[in-house]
């Protein structure tokens, strides 16, 4: 025999058992805008304050409003619903529900990001100052001297196919990664045939350096005089996003991060080990300790030196929120590669994506 387990609705506890809605006589589920109600008149309530709406009654505003009679007459049950005590004071229009839900959204991240706070700093080990501005150093050093650096192509790129293309895109962006990852402990003896779990992290990094040369407000990408397109409508110094052949929700949603980390202002420094970060795929620290040890003593650095640089920032996030309001950015940006990267990787974006990452 299958028995089925049917969950009981959520009755707030000032309800007495069997409580009806004041207007029509259902049954009550709380108190909606001052007045016990049900969800049925709750929500005709609320839809009519929120649209403005006006009824009339073709029987002169006496219409008896019950369980049955309740959808008959609008401005009747309206009426009531006002005589029973309920306020239109109290329905939120489209925006106030949006800033509500935002406000909620923002909190719930705020204790999630709080949460993961206190993880990371029970889970680390302390790292000894010497050994932090060893390796700041270290990888500061690498990442200018790979990363950091306009994309060069060569003459003849753009006159190949596109399969070509992208091959030679992946070999120059792969070379520049590995010769950064190689500047650290932890990939010494990683070579570049084992490239594929190193794809993803590779991109991040892109990204990244990218929406560090996004200009916000104008919405143009800062590139250098070489690279412009002669078609370009602005100075030779910018290209505007709308310019690249690539899908608008991409280009729209690119724009978003670029404005999500400006106002975190990271450093050289940060953006290094951000980068280094970035460097140590998941699907290798889960299988290799060792691994996992530089991946979590890197992030310990970036963290250590983000709380220390917050004290010199003149706009917010700054002090104890700017380590928390950084992790939802990095999470952002992950997401943000994870779900372009068909149009990253595909052959024929290989010309746009040269440019942008140039």
């Amino acid at each position: 025999m299958i028995h089925f387990f049917i969950e009981a609705p959520y009755i707030p506890s000032y309800l007495e058992n069997g409580q009806k809605c004041v207007v029509c006589g259902d049954k009550a589920t709380g108190l909606h805008y001052q007045a016990i109600t049900c969800e049925g008149c709750k929500g005709f309530f609320r839809r009519t304050a929120q649209k403005r709406l006006q009824y009339s009654c073709k029987e002169a505003g006496l219409c008896e409003i019950n369980m049955t009679s309740r959808n008959l007459c609008q401005a009747c049950r309206f009426k009531k619903c006002l005589e029973c005590g309920m306020t239109t004071d109290l329905v939120l229009d489209e925006q106030e529900r949006s800033a509500k839900r935002q406000l909620i959204e923002r909190n719930r991240e705020k204790k999630e990001l709080d949460q993961l706070t206190v993880q990371l700093k029970k889970s680390y080990p302390i790292l000894p100052i010497n050994e932090f501005k060893t390796l700041v150093d270290k990888v500061s050093k690498a990442y200018c001297t790979f990363i950091d650096i306009p994309l060069q192509m060569g003459p003849h790129f753009r006159f190949t196919d596109p399969a070509e293309q992208f091959s030679s895109l992946m070999i120059l962006l792969l070379t520049r990664s590995f010769g950064f990852m190689k500047a650290f402990d932890g990939f010494q003896s990683i070579s570049l045939e084992q490239n594929v779990d190193f794809i993803i992290g590779c991109l991040q990094i892109q990204i990244l350096r990218t929406i560090h040369r996004i200009d916000s407000d104008s919405g143009n990408l800062i590139v250098e005089n070489e690279n412009v397109p002669k078609n370009s409508k602005t100075k030779n110094s910018e290209m505007p996003l709308s310019d690249f052949r690539l899908e608008k929700g991409f280009l729209e949603d690119l724009k978003s991060l670029a404005e999500s980390f400006e106002v975190m202002q990271l450093t050289i420094e940060e953006l290094a080990l951000l980068s280094a970060f970035f460097s140590f795929p998941k699907s290798l620290t889960d299988q290799d300790a060792t691994m996992k040890a530089h991946a979590d003593r890197t992030l310990l650095a970036l963290e250590y030196l983000v709380e220390q640089n917050a004290s010199v920032i003149d706009s917010p996030p700054s002090g104890t929120d700017r380590w928390p309001k950084l992790l939802g950015k990095i999470s952002y940006l992950q997401l943000f590669v994870s779900r372009y990267q068909k149009i990253l990787l595909e052959n024929t974006n290989a010309r746009e994506i040269a440019q942008l990452f140039g």
